[in-house]
């Protein structure tokens, strides 16, 4: 399974890229084979996709995982089905259908005590999910320890958020190098500047991109002041995003 993953500091626009991408790129050419996730504990992408799809907010796997901890941790409850398997039950009750695909919602991971029973059940679960997709996109929470993450599916294509501030681009620099100290495995990346605007040209990185670890290209998106107000954005911003589509689907 090809995996594509956001990452950024907070207010760069992943989830407004990704979701974007998604709409009118990712699945119109999907054949039912792409997994969305959602693993932002504040479901923005799933915010922003629910108007496009008419879908109902998702039941999270961590609202789903809260519900049945016990059960999860102990067994006890449990008649024919084992602890394995209520762990591939409640994913698959996370799934929501997409056209093309379908959505995972991860949501919040808040439970007191030790989890690692629960997290190597439903660890387990979503590596099963591989077998059934051929592409999957994460949209991760804004940060930088997040790329470490979902470990066990290596990045194929890291689209890496920026605005043209100096701070943001930071935030970009130390994500990677804190994917390269947690050994996480990202084969490509993109640095996707957002909001650019000529009068920040002197911040453009065009030398920085191709310092950082396996950052092949660089992509300025322009300022949309449509998107800003009403997170829609106009079909020149959109139509950007083809540079961002052309390198998914080779």
């Amino acid at each position: 399974m090809k995996t594509i993953m956001t990452a950024g500091k907070g207010g760069t626009g992943k989830s407004v890229v990704l979701a974007n991408l998604l709409i009118h790129y990712i699945l119109p050419h999907s054949n039912g084979n792409t997994l969305v996730v959602d693993a932002d504990p504040h479901q923005s992408l799933s915010l922003l996709l629910a108007p496009q799809y008419r879908l109902d907010f998702p039941t999270s796997l961590g609202e789903l995982r809260r519900q049945h901890g016990q059960t999860l941790r102990t067994g006890k409850g449990l008649e024919q089905a084992s602890r394995s398997e209520l762990a591939d039950i409640l994913v698959q009750q996370a799934l929501v259908p997409l056209p093309g695909g379908a959505l995972l919602a991860m949501g919040g991971n808040d439970q007191p005590g030790c989890q690692c029973v629960v997290n190597n059940l439903l660890g387990k679960a979503l590596d099963a999910l591989r077998e059934r997709f051929d592409l999957a996109v994460v949209d991760n929470e804004a940060g930088v320890e997040h790329i470490g993450r979902h470990s066990g599916w290596p990045v194929d294509l890291l689209l890496l958020m920026t605005s043209p501030r100096a701070l943001d681009m930071d935030v970009a620099r130390k994500i990677l190098i804190h994917a390269q100290t947690v050994q996480r495995d990202i084969r490509h990346s993109i640095l996707v500047i957002n909001r650019y605007q000529s009068e920040y040209e002197k911040l453009h990185p065009a030398g920085l991109a191709f310092t950082l670890p396996n950052t092949n290209l660089w992509l300025t998106l322009p300022y949309s002041q449509s998107l800003d107000a009403t997170d829609r954005p106009d079909p020149e911003w959109i139509s950007e995003l083809q540079t961002l589509w052309d390198f998914v689907r080779q």
